[in-house]
């Protein structure tokens, strides 16, 4: 969902100031995408850092030690981890994402003009559906994990393909009519889908397509779904996701290491909802405070 987001949310934005291209608005798209992602991604790094180093200094092995590479950090800070110079996904294992969706802002201007001539929401359509049903057999000769693949080729053929799938439901988006109460139930019926298929364990692919469904539909409701989406907790949420997407890592490995602390003792179902309520409460805090002091001051 964050990629194809990304390329719907991205072509919203800048598809209309880059459609004659520039070197001087391209410089500006990009430091202005860096200006999003990079400094949230430094803080935690450092902040990381620190927290090796301490737990190292305390006599405390952290998780998984491979993890932790000291070696990997540079391509980490780079922000080119998810390229391929590294073997795994280490220290903030989400970044990933961050360091392959800025090679897909690199690759904005030429998949603007690769879609140059796709107008029609039925042409955006067909050509969204091909990328996917094409990333499904490419993913499928090879062998490899839709949802492991967060290095190198997988990773860069993943991106590349959401992120323009997401360009093109803007398309479709654009050359449909205006906002009905019949994609409220279209996004309805796709999150019920979702929701199913994936309890069934249905192929990731499937999901794929299921949450393009729900991206369209998201972006017109008319009706209820418009009134729920635009529910302050929600959009709050969604102000903060990006800080609470980053910093959520270090949390749910000081969750775990508190559960197995507590691994002698027995935890019902409710004392464990419990817990995951009251952590789900922490990160979100701790995602409006980097929100407030790092990312929005930084940009």
């Amino acid at each position: 969902m964050f990629f194809m987001l990304s390329g719907f949310i991205i072509s919203h934005v800048y598809a209309g100031r880059l459609a004659v291209f520039s070197w001087r608005g391209y410089a500006v798209f990009l430091w202005h995408r860096f200006a999003r992602l990079y400094p949230v991604h430094a803080v935690m790094l450092l902040v990381l850092v620190a927290a090796i180093a301490g737990m190292q200094a305390l006599g405390v092995a952290p998780n998984h030690p491979e993890n932790w590479r000291p070696e990997h950090l540079p391509w980490q800070f780079l922000m080119l981890h998810a390229w391929g110079p590294v073997e795994a996904a280490s220290w903030n294992t989400p970044s990933w994402s961050i360091s392959a969706e800025f090679l897909a802002y690199l690759a904005f201007p030429m998949v603007l003009v690769a879609l140059r001539s796709v107008k029609a929401a039925g042409g955006a359509a067909s050509v969204a559906g091909a990328l996917l049903i094409g990333l499904a057999a490419m993913f499928t000769s090879f062998g490899w994990g839709l949802s492991s693949s967060w290095i190198g080729g997988p990773a860069i053929l993943r991106v590349l393909v959401e992120f323009t799938v997401g360009c093109l439901l803007y398309r479709i988006h654009r050359a449909t009519p205006s906002p009905s109460l019949a994609w409220d139930w279209c996004g309805f019926g796709a999150a019920l889908a979702l929701v199913l298929a994936a309890l069934m364990r249905a192929s990731d692919f499937l999901l794929l397509a299921l949450i393009a469904l729900f991206v369209l539909a998201a972006a017109s409701p008319a009706g209820w779904l418009k009134h729920a989406l635009e529910a302050r907790a929600l959009v709050f949420v969604g102000r903060v996701s990006y800080s609470l997407y980053m910093i959520h890592y270090l949390f749910v490995l000081a969750f775990n290491r508190a559960l197995i602390a507590l691994a002698p003792v027995a935890i019902g179902p409710i004392s464990y909802v419990a817990m995951l309520i009251a952590f789900s409460a922490i990160v979100i805090a701790g995602a409006a405070f980097m929100f407030r002091f790092v990312e929005q001051p930084a940009r």
